[in-house]
């Protein structure tokens, strides 16, 4: 099931990617902020299960339509679509799906507020209603709501895969730093990738990797949003992904 999960957000990012034309290595980040948006307003409906499994459906069918368009320049698409960074990143989800599968929280947040903010939206696939003893309930829950969305296709609550669907929206944000890396300077890129890689599983492995805290994330999200910007030669479209 994972595997059609991330075919999901993979279909999104190529879709947006050729509709609007803009770097593949920017759209993974508009589209986890797209779904978790999208499923926002389906709680506000009480309607986020339906709109859980909609959004699911919507992305396996963009890259069906994606995969269908290959037929014309298939080589010349690929090449486009799979840069270094978008390789990459694919990469690192593999590596981080090995290593955190058997992972379990260890950080008293994790325990007292995000993981049952998380466990409760999969009880009642609705967000806490009012009343709720949830200590958090003044936060957006942006990404608690990106991880229902894999969470409820597995039947059951895992720490560890939390951990890992959490990681999608930190590499997402990552990898808008690699939109000039071509596979023509391999050679910087391979630094980047290394260098990101040891930043990633070393210094920041407990503030960002393992661990569903939101504090990391919002600093990586905004920084990439700038960087989006300010990199894109028209401005116009990059402001429609701010």
């Amino acid at each position: 099931m994972i595997t059609f999960l991330l075919m999901s957000i993979i279909g999104y990012s190529l879709y947006f990617s050729e509709k609007f034309d803009w770097p593949i290595e920017t759209t993974p980040l508009f589209s986890v902020s797209f779904i978790a948006s999208v499923l926002y307003v389906g709680a506000l409906f009480n309607m986020l299960l339906i709109f859980s499994n909609i959004v699911f459906l919507i992305g396996l069918l963009a890259l069906v339509l994606f995969i269908i368009s290959l037929r014309k320049n298939c080589l010349k698409t690929l090449s486009k679509k799979f840069t270094f960074g978008f390789t990459c990143c694919l990469i690192l989800l593999a590596l981080l799906e090995l290593k955190l599968r058997s992972f379990h929280f260890t950080l008293w947040d994790e325990f007292s507020s995000w993981g049952p903010l998380v466990k409760n939206m999969l009880l009642t696939n609705a967000l806490p209603l009012p009343s709720s003893k949830l200590r958090i309930m003044d936060y957006p829950p942006g990404s608690q709501l990106f991880l229902y969305y894999f969470l409820h296709f597995f039947r059951k609550f895992s720490e560890g895969y939390a951990y890992f669907f959490q990681d999608i929206l930190v590499l997402s944000a990552i990898l808008c730093f690699f939109q000039k890396i071509t596979w023509k300077r391999y050679k910087v890129g391979i630094i980047i990738f290394l260098t990101t890689y040891l930043i990633l599983f070393s210094i920041l492995d407990y503030l960002w990797l393992s661990s569903v805290y939101v504090d990391g994330l919002v600093i990586l999200f905004v920084t990439a949003m700038y960087l989006i910007y300010f990199i894109a030669q028209n401005k116009r479209p990059a402001l429609i992904m701010l």
